[in-house]
C-alpha cells in the first residue's frame, strides 16, 4: 500500500485490495475534516482505504491528513495540479480507487460506528442490490440536529431560516427498473443516497457525476435503472448543513464550484438533460423500457413546469382577491 504523502496515481499501492473505498474529494476542509477521519477511522469495519483527493486547498488540509496517515496506512492522500472543480474531484476519487465496494463522504460528513458494517452486511448478502444506505439526519455547524418545522415540512437551518428538505428513506426498492426510475423524478427528494456504499461494476457502467445539477440525483437515476437500493431505518449517516454549504450559493458561484473548465450554457435544462441522458445511457433496460422512462420524464417535468407557474401566479392572485373584498 502507497505512502500517504505520495500521489495514488503513482501506482505504488500493492497487495490486498480492500473490500471498501470511501472516496472523500476536498477543498479547503480543515474546518471539519479531521473529525470525519476519525469517525470514518474507528469504524467497526476495518477492510477499507480512505482516499482523499485535495482539490488545490489553501488551508491546512493537507497538513491535517497527513498528520492522521502517519500512523494508518488505510489513509491515502493524493493532490490534484489544479483545482478541477467539485464534480470531476469527486470522479477522481472513485477512478483512484480498486475496491469492489465504493462510497463517497463529504469532508464535513458525520457517521456512527457501525455504518460501513451495516451497509457492506446488506450488499454482500443480496446481489441484486447495487446501493446501501441508512437512514439520514441533517447536522449543523456544531453537530447539533436541525430543527424540524411541522408547518413546512421541513428542518430549518438557522440563522438564515435556510429550508432543508427532509430526506426520504426508502427510495428506488422495488423490483421494477422503470418505477425505481419514476421515484427520483420527484424534486422533494433530497438525494442523500449519493452518499451510500455502491458495486464498483454497477458505479462505473453509470458515467459517475454529471457536470450539472441535479447530478447527485442523475446518477441516482442511472443507478436505480440497474438495480434495487436498500436503506437501514437506522440514522447512522448525518449530513452537515453550515455556512460554507455548497446550497447558500448563487447559480453562478454553483457553476464555478461544481466544474471550474464549464460554462453556465453547459447548465441549460439541467433537470431535463438529466433525467433523458439516464434511460438513453442505460445498458441495463431494453429500448421498450427506455421510451417508458421518457414518458415518465415528460409527464414530470410537465407537471414541475405546472407547479413552479402556479405558485408564480399565487401572489397575483392573493393580491388580487384583497382589491375586491
Amino acid at each position: 500500500m502507497g505512502q500517504a504523502n505520495v500521489p495514488v496515481e503513482e501506482g505504488l499501492r500493492v497487495g490486498h485490495i480492500p473490500k471498501v473505498a470511501v472516496g472523500i474529494p476536498v477543498y479547503n476542509g480543515e474546518n471539519y475534516l479531521g473529525e470525519t477521519l476519525k469517525l470514518l477511522l474507528a469504524q467497526t469495519y476495518e477492510d477499507f482505504e480512505i482516499i482523499v483527493s485535495d482539490n488545490c486547498s489553501t488551508d491546512r488540509t493537507r497538513e491535517l491528513v497527513l498528520d492522521h496517515a502517519t500512523s494508518e496506512p488505510r489513509l491515502i492522500y493524493t493532490c490534484t495540479d489544479s483545482n478541477l472543480g467539485a464534480t470531476p474531484n469527486f470522479n477522481r476519487t472513485f477512478f483512484l480507487s480498486r475496491s469492489p465496494y465504493f462510497t463517497w463522504k463529504a469532508h464535513d460528513d458525520r457517521l456512527q460506528a457501525n455504518y460501513l458494517e451495516k451497509c457492506v452486511e446488506v450488499l454482500d448478502r443480496d446481489p441484486e442490490v447495487v446501493l446501501s444506505h441508512t437512514a439520514s439526519v441533517p447536522i449543523n455547524d456544531r453537530g447539533e440536529p436541525l430543527d424540524f418545522d411541522p408547518h413546512k415540512g421541513c428542518y430549518v437551518y438557522e440563522p438564515g431560516g435556510y429550508e432543508v428538505p427532509k430526506d426520504w428513506v426508502h427510495v428506488a426498492e422495488g423490483p421494477d427498473p422503470i418505477e425505481r426510475f419514476s421515484e427520483l423524478l420527484d424534486e422533494t427528494y433530497f438525494g442523500m443516497h449519493i452518499y451510500g456504499v455502491v458495486r464498483r461494476d454497477s458505479f462505473a457502467a453509470t458515467g459517475l457525476y454529471p457536470s450539472y445539477y441535479p447530478c447527485e440525483r442523475c446518477l441516482l437515476s442511472k443507478l436505480a435503472l440497474m438495480g434495487r437500493f436498500s436503506t437501514l431505518d437506522e440514522p447512522l449517516f448525518a449530513r452537515r448543513v453550515h455556512a460554507k454549504s455548497s446550497c447558500f450559493m448563487s447559480a453562478p458561484e454553483r457553476f464555478e464550484y461544481n466544474d471550474t473548465a464549464n460554462s453556465p450554457l453547459s447548465h441549460a435544462f439541467p433537470r431535463l438533460r438529466a433525467y433523458i441522458t439516464a434511460p438513453l445511457q442505460s445498458p441495463a433496460i431494453s429500448n421498450r423500457q427506455r421510451f417508458r422512462c421518457l414518458g415518465r420524464v415528460a409527464a414530470a417535468t410537465a407537471q414541475s413546469r405546472w407547479q413552479k407557474l402556479g405558485r408564480r401566479l399565487q401572489p397575483a392572485r392573493a393580491t388580487k382577491k384583497a382589491v375586491y373584498q
